[in-house]
């Protein structure tokens, strides 16, 4: 038991020094010595006990290094670690020692391209289960979309062609939004409106939902008040049901197509009815007819559907031809954005959702140093 403790004395003591040992090892790999005179003010910033001063590195040439101080100051110092340090790179700085003067290095920020990045990753390639070709995805990378203000940079300077840029995925999309926005302009009758902003182009797509919501669903329930919805053996059923009624006027108004003297006489006889699946059908569309003026989005076509169920509820013919017409006109209208509703459901809002995580990418990779 004994010697065991001993050992772990031993162990612990090991571990204390080898510990000290790599820490004085870093510490002189990040050691900095000053080659041009120093103030006795910019001592005292460096004087122990200050949180130090942050330096930016103007050259790096060999070991030797100019840097300004976030004081305004330039120093000159030699690099006496192997750690490179580079031209751009952001640096903390602490006080090691007056005598000889030197610099502690305790933090070293480096803004970082594609190129490095693609080389810290892929090399060496042997450390991969599987094969991958760095020129692949590199060319998968640069062309992701996170770069392409940086390509637009270089084709205003001539570096990149124009060809280059339209491979890139945030300028396909932006292209694709675009295309999808003047064709919505363009049917809408809006094409002066000039913002083509992210959030505008957002808010014509979500208009194009909102003025097609319902839609489907109002023309399929006055389908059923029409009873076009029937088929021969249930026409002829409801026809025998009508007789039995003693309605003439509903078995006239479907001889003469007049559909509003129709759902107007439909309407008033609902109650007798009710006792057949026709009868039930025809109550469910009266109801979500009435339920869908609280769910649209669109005032247009909820104030029509509701001057229609007004009509209905007053009983002018008169009044519920004039409503029908109107809410029939729009819906018509309406349907003719359809096929827009599909293309912005399917492919619009999922390209703003792309186009935004992008821009969350360039952000993120700015914020954390890398030139985008």
């Amino acid at each position: 038991m004994e010697i065991r403790r001993i050992e772990g004395v031993f162990l612990q003591h090991a571990l204390e020094t080898s510990q000290g040992l790599r820490a004085e090892n870093v510490s002189k790999e990040l050691n900095l010595r000053l080659l041009s005179t120093v103030p006795e003010a910019l001592l005292q910033a460096f004087s122990e006990g200050s949180g130090g001063l942050r330096g930016y590195v103007l050259e790096a040439y060999g070991r030797n290094l100019r840097i300004l101080l976030n004081n305004s100051q330039e120093i000159l110092a030699e690099n006496m670690s192997d750690v490179e340090v580079q031209e751009g790179d952001h640096l903390e700085l602490v006080l090691e020692s007056k005598n000889p003067l030197s610099l502690k290095i305790i933090s070293l920020q480096r803004k970082t391209d594609i190129n490095q990045i693609l080389d810290l990753a892929f090399e060496p390639s042997e450390g991969f289960l599987f094969s991958l070709e760095k020129e692949d995805i590199l060319s998968l990378i640069k062309n992701s979309g996170i770069f392409y203000e940086r390509k637009i940079l270089y084709f205003l300077r001539g570096a990149v062609s124009l060809k280059e840029i339209l491979k890139d995925a945030k300028a396909q999309i932006i292209q694709n939004i675009l295309n999808l926005a003047e064709e919505i302009k363009s049917q809408l009758g809006t094409q002066n409106q000039t913002d083509q902003s992210l959030e505008s182009i957002k808010t014509l797509f979500l208009s194009v939902l909102n003025k097609t919501e319902g839609i489907a669903e109002i023309k399929s329930f006055l389908r059923s008040l029409y009873l076009e919805s029937l088929n021969n053996l249930e026409l002829e059923q409801f026809v025998k049901l009508v007789e039995n009624l003693g309605n003439k006027q509903i078995l006239e108004a479907m001889q003469q197509g007049d559909k509003e003297a129709l759902i107007n006489l439909l309407y008033r006889e609902i109650q007798n009815l009710l006792h057949t699946p026709i009868g039930r059908t025809l109550k469910l569309a009266f109801e979500r007819l009435k339920a869908l003026i609280l769910q649209l989005k669109d005032p247009e076509v909820k104030e029509l559907l509701e001057n229609f169920i007004k009509a209905l509820d007053d009983g002018k013919l008169e009044n519920l031809r004039k409503s029908h017409r109107e809410l029939i006109s729009l819906l018509e209208e309406r349907e003719r954005l359809l096929p827009l509703r599909e293309k912005v459901e399917r492919d619009g809002l999922q390209w703003i959702d792309r186009l935004n995580a992008i821009i969350q990418i360039q952000r993120i990779m700015a914020k954390d140093g890398v030139l985008v």
